[in-house]
């Protein structure tokens, strides 16, 4: 077996690097997590209960209880590995350059493959307790290539139905970059923002103006992409996420976060790595002499785990 080091630069580099804008982390919340394996604590939704608070003189008060139950996560390995060619290294002004970029590159592909797993976690394994799939042009239901549909009153309804399960508020949408792009050309949103004095660039509506125009602290655009063809083959590059509209409450601040009280809809628990000071990412190296290489690997450990399908909505096909 190679003796295999610790690339401490590297692991500080790749931490921090990333070049496409994903989606996950905005999602479904980072929590570090000192074990790999363990249990979450999730809370009923007593709070919602209407009890007798009054107390008549001589009597008793009223007793209340509150359910706790638990969801398993299991941090898996993830990793993946480029080798380098010794020349590359040696002639490199900065010998730690060529192992950044192979660190960089590796880092994409890992965070591209979190992204594919949270996207289906969503949209098939774990979908919302309230999922709507988009046909036709209704108000209600209809998609927004039509101008008869109402994306204001999907909004609204989503919401209602979040807040009838016990969800909180949303205060964050993430809409499909294609079907993002309709929507802010739809005649309901451009009225609306127009004669709402909402912010437009250029003449496109802004992100910012949808989030205030459906009360809500952020829109996020869902462009992420992947290749799915083969290797060896021509690039043909795919949305991951598709033409769909998510709402969910995402926690505002870290103590937030770390409330279990905090109705959360998902969180992706990454462990922290002892080997690098408990960083959710290392990187490391070893040689082959035969290849005359450095090989380069980036390894985390990490789930996708759903904790209340009732607290976020999916609409589904919401363009054609």
């Amino acid at each position: 077996m190679p003796t295999v080091h610790i690339e401490a630069a590297v692991t500080s580099f790749a931490v921090g690097y990333q070049e496409q804008e994903f989606a996950a982390a905005k999602i479904y919340p980072i929590v570090p997590v000192s074990k790999k394996n363990d249990k979450y604590w999730l809370f009923g939704k007593e709070q919602f209960d209407a009890q007798t608070t009054r107390r008549g003189a001589d009597g008793s008060y009223t007793r209340v209880k509150h359910d706790q139950s638990n969801v398993s996560y299991l941090c898996e390995e993830d990793g993946l590995e480029e080798p380098i060619d010794k020349s590359e290294i040696d002639n490199a002004d900065d010998p730690v350059r060529p192992k950044e970029t192979a660190a960089a590159i590796i880092k994409q592909q890992m965070l591209i493959s979190l992204e594919r797993r949270l996207a289906l976690e969503i949209l098939t394994t774990n979908s919302p307790t309230t999922t709507v799939t988009n046909s036709g042009s209704s108000a209600a239901t209809g998609q927004w290539d039509n101008a008869t549909a109402d994306p204001i009153l999907q909004v609204k309804t989503a919401r209602a139905a979040i807040r009838a399960l016990g969800g909180p508020k949303p205060n964050r949408i993430a809409i499909g970059s294609a079907a993002l792009s309709i929507l802010k050309q739809h005649p309901l949103i451009t009225n609306r923002v127009i004669y709402g004095g909402l912010s437009m660039s250029g003449g496109i509506v802004s992100n910012a103006a949808l989030a205030a125009l459906f009360e809500v602290d952020e829109v996020i655009e869902l462009d992420q992409v992947y290749n799915t063809a083969k290797q060896g083959q021509a690039t043909s590059l795919s949305n991951i996420w598709g033409k769909i509209m998510l709402q969910y409450y995402f926690p505002k601040t870290p103590r937030e976060l770390l409330d279990l009280r905090t109705p959360m809809w998902g969180c992706l628990p990454f462990w922290k790595i002892p080997e690098v000071g408990g960083q959710i990412m290392i990187a490391e190296s070893y040689d082959e002499p035969q290849r005359n290489s450095t090989v380069i690997r980036l390894r985390s450990f990490n789930d996708e785990l759903t904790t209340g399908k009732d607290f976020a909505a999916l609409n589904k096909a919401v363009v054609a």
